[in-house]
């Protein structure tokens, strides 16, 4: 775990390795077979139980993931020689689009967060909300955002994202006004170990992810969402689609939602067809000259 702390994973990928790799050791101890002879066919068998136990087919390809990646760290390390996973192909997943929120049920959420907020937590809920929609921020970089980090002058505020990778972010008069609101209501709260942090808790910390997803589900149940998936998670996909929808290119996507690849910002952009179309309808090139022109 080491090497993969020092690659700049975060903690919830760490623990997910850590569970992984624990569930893969206890299943060998079971079947009594040391470590260093795990061989492909003990790979197939436990693949096969983990199906056979009804997991979905999602949950399997990640703890293959987990496990390709650990038996290749393995390998570079000299600890064996191949992984026994080199001609194992990769489960196949059905390829979902993320759940994205409807203009209605984002309205309705913003307008439930804003009934409280003549309140020290409303203003903070409402500021959250309004961070994850405006710039789709994940929920680890949410929670660890610095004071110092924030520049409302540029409206602008610099992330440490995944993969130890910064970038800067921008938003909105709206967002600026809702973040100046915050910091000002938020020095009511001493804050204690976390005082860096953007957002705190009543008792002065940062706030936790657990409560983070407590102020969105709160903010769910109280705006008559409960049939729909509001979390942090799809607010951030919110955020994306929205920006999409707006006209932001591929690049641009990828540089501002801190992807690896562009081939996830082509994915929304793919997602968002009706936009497209009505835009490439909208900016037809011959279209454009003939109306120059005074021709149809």
């Amino acid at each position: 775990m080491i090497n993969k702390r020092l690659a700049g994973l975060s903690e919830r990928t760490l623990e997910q390795y850590e569970v992984v790799i624990g569930l893969f050791r206890r299943y060998l101890d079971d079947d009594e077979v040391p470590a260093n002879d795990i061989k492909p066919e003990h790979i197939r068998a436990y693949l096969s139980y983990l199906l056979e136990k009804d997991l979905k087919i999602t949950t399997v390809a990640i703890r293959y993931r987990v496990l390709r990646a650990f038996f290749n760290w393995a390998k570079d390390e000299g600890y064996i020689n191949e992984s026994p996973l080199r001609n194992i192909p990769e489960l196949k997943t059905p390829k979902k689009l993320p759940y994205v929120l409807t203009d209605e049920q984002v309205n309705r959420l913003l307008d439930t967060a804003k009934e409280r907020a003549n309140t020290w937590t409303g203003v903070r809920d409402l500021t959250i909300v309004s961070t994850l929609l405006e710039v789709g921020v994940r929920q680890t970089e949410l929670v660890k955002a610095a004071i110092d980090d924030l520049d409302l002058a540029r409206y602008s505020l610099k992330i440490h994202g995944k993969g130890a990778k910064d970038r800067e972010v921008f938003f909105g008069k709206v967002l600026t006004r809702r973040l100046h609101r915050w910091l000002s209501v938020r020095e009511d709260i001493p804050a204690t170990i976390a005082e860096y942090t953007i957002f705190i808790s009543l008792n002065g910390n940062s706030i936790t992810l657990r409560n983070l997803d407590r102020i969105v589900a709160n903010l769910k149940e109280r705006a008559g969402l409960e049939d729909s998936h509001v979390t942090p998670q799809s607010l951030r996909h919110t955020s994306v689609t929205m920006h999409v929808n707006n006209g932001m290119d591929p690049y641009s996507l990828q540089q501002l939602f801190g992807w690896e690849s562009i081939r996830t910002s082509e994915r929304y952009v793919h997602a968002s067809g009706k936009r497209l179309e009505e835009v490439a309808k909208r900016n037809s090139p011959v279209d454009s000259i003939l109306r120059r022109r005074g021709r149809s």
